[in-house]
């Protein structure tokens, strides 16, 4: 399975993280059809199928962390010794410090040209919003 296709988001009955595949319906609301489970039926569709928080919803963005985390739009990662959020940008995953201060060549870098082994997802802005503050 190719993981950019998935995406994440906050079920709204329990709060929980869910991955998959998004589902949009035209009144608004989104789900998503959990990814690795067996269908068989409709019946299993339906057990597997979540509405979701669409303010929570990201995609992935196909690649891992140094931990092999699956890397999602709206994570916050340590990428060379900068706390950055993940964010699709211009046809780009792009990585964006926080602080403002360079990560390696600016304040944002192309996510494609960093080296896996200097990213570390440490949470996301939803679930850790404290780690977009800036400190001094």
């Amino acid at each position: 399975m190719n993981e950019r296709y998935l995406f994440r988001g906050k079920r709204l009955d329990d709060g929980e993280w869910e991955v998959g595949f998004r589902l949009a319906i035209d009144n608004g609301r989104e789900f998503i059809i959990a990814n690795g489970f067996a269908y068989k039926t409709s019946a299993d569709v339906d057990a597997a199928t979540h509405e979701i928080n669409s303010a929570t919803i990201g995609q992935c963005a196909g690649r891992r962390d140094k931990t092999k985390t699956l890397i999602f739009e709206g994570d916050i990662v340590n990428a060379y010794g900068r706390h950055c959020f993940v964010r699709f940008r211009a046809g780009c995953w792009e990585l964006r410090s926080i602080d403002g201060k360079l990560i390696r060549y600016g304040t944002s870098e192309m996510l494609g040209d960093c080296n896996d082994e200097h990213l570390k997802v440490i949470g996301n802005i939803h679930d850790n919003p404290e780690l977009m503050e800036v400190t001094t």
